[in-house]
């Protein structure tokens, strides 16, 4: 390929991608992280799922709202990504079918109580549509991300997030998703530590602040071990004060 061939290909897709940032609907996205937060409150178990790609940003986030809460002081999620069993997926997928693989692991598991956290960029994929189906016969909630133009995902959710675009632009659709994962994990933190705020008696130190915003506006997700903190990201990358 021809640096000019590269540059071409390197201007649409970031154009692509920046259009696709500025439709984010913030409400889309209040409307999950209610449903997150009253999971977390009730002490609810919330699946997620995903193929492929959609299958890393499902891990990706059970990580950051799991183990990556909690390891940074905060109380994290009850948060369960149903494709990272090797055993459990190979075994259905060959002994029954691949369409199984995550409604075998929610029947007569998953309650009212509970969550279901569904990514796919088509939303059509018959593992995804079967899953819904079964949290939807348990009453369970179910959060649709989804992309082209969100499918049966995307009506039988509860609450969604959607990307819309052309069908097969899955590389945007998952770069939005994984995006999406880090949004909801920030706004999760803010929420928690504004919960936090009106129930404490005294103030915390500032050792145990949840969400430190840096000059600029620049956001941390956690405190890490590190000797010396890095420095701020250009200007370009700043977002807002959560």
């Amino acid at each position: 390929m021809t640096p000019n061939g590269a540059r071409e290909i390197v201007e649409r897709y970031v154009a692509d991608l920046t259009r696709a940032l500025e439709a984010i609907d913030p409400l889309a996205i209040e409307r999950v992280i209610a449903t997150l937060d009253r999971a977390r409150k009730r002490r609810a178990r919330i699946f997620v799922i995903g193929n492929g790609g959609s299958a890393a940003t499902a891990a990706h986030l059970c990580t950051d709202m799991g183990v990556g809460l909690r390891r940074r002081g905060h109380p994290g999620f009850d948060v369960q990504c149903l494709s990272d069993n090797a055993a459990i997926t190979t075994a259905v997928a060959n002994d029954i079918s691949y369409e199984e693989v995550f409604s075998a692991q929610l029947e007569g598991v998953i309650t009212r109580d509970d969550v279901l956290m569904a990514f796919s960029a088509s939303g059509d994929s018959p593992n995804i549509v079967r899953a819904v189906a079964c949290a939807k016969r348990a009453r369970a909630e179910v959060i649709g991300i989804s992309g082209f133009d969100g499918g049966a995902l995307r009506r039988a959710a509860d609450v969604s997030i959607h990307v819309a675009s052309p069908p097969g632009a899955y590389g945007l659709v998952e770069d939005m998703h994984l995006i999406f994962n880090h949004i909801l994990t920030t706004c999760c933190m803010a929420e928690i530590a504004r919960s936090d705020a009106q129930s404490a008696n005294t103030s915390r130190p500032d050792s145990e602040r949840r969400v430190q915003a840096e000059p600029g506006g620049w956001v941390r997700l956690g405190n890490r071990k590190r000797d010396e903190d890095p420095e701020p990201p250009p200007v370009s990358w700043d977002a807002p004060n959560t």
